[in-house]
């Protein structure tokens, strides 16, 4: 008996402390658990509608921008007008914030649907053998389907439309 009471003590303990360490826990290779959330919650934002297909193209112009700059992705997706379902004024940053920081939406259908961007995005940054959709240069895209004209630092090079956006390289 006193020992099924230590084993107990010893899991809640370690439940205890596993939440205070969850942000920099590692997830797979050197990604930890606090980018992998908030780039589930960026490809959730920018592309949920897109579907599968979508959201990988999204999160590899995430990991592009973080090879290039040295960032994590959290750093990526927080950097100030990077994402437009982060900017200042938008509605969806609050709940975005929430869902990267492992708060409910108090939303079932939000929490499940997030859930299932963050398996894929898990599933695709753990994938060592992975097959990429976007070249290392891609870095930039924009929702061809809500803007009337490309954003002004677009340079006229389309790399490839994937579902509601147009994925470029080259910045004028």
């Amino acid at each position: 008996m006193k020992a099924i009471i230590i084993a107990i003590v010893a899991f809640l303990f370690g439940i205890i402390q596993g939440a205070s360490a969850q942000a920099k826990t590692p997830v797979c290779r050197s990604l930890d658990n606090e980018s992998l959330h908030y780039a589930a919650a960026n490809v959730y934002g920018e592309g949920y509608l897109e579907g599968k297909a979508g959201w990988t193209p999204i999160l590899e112009v995430m990991e592009n921008r973080a090879h290039q700059s040295g960032k994590s992705l959290k750093e990526i997706v927080l950097a100030p007008m990077q994402f437009s379902a982060w900017n200042a004024g938008e509605p969806s940053a609050v709940l975005l914030r929430d869902l990267a920081e492992g708060r409910s939406s108090e939303n079932e259908l939000i929490d499940e649907a997030f859930a299932e961007v963050l398996a894929h995005v898990r599933e695709k940054l753990c994938d060592v053998n992975r097959q990429r959709i976007l070249a290392r240069s891609v870095r930039h895209y924009w929702a061809h389907d809500t803007m009337t004209e490309p954003p002004y630092w677009y340079n006229g090079e389309p790399i490839v439309v994937i579902g509601g956006h147009t994925f470029a390289d080259g910045i004028r």
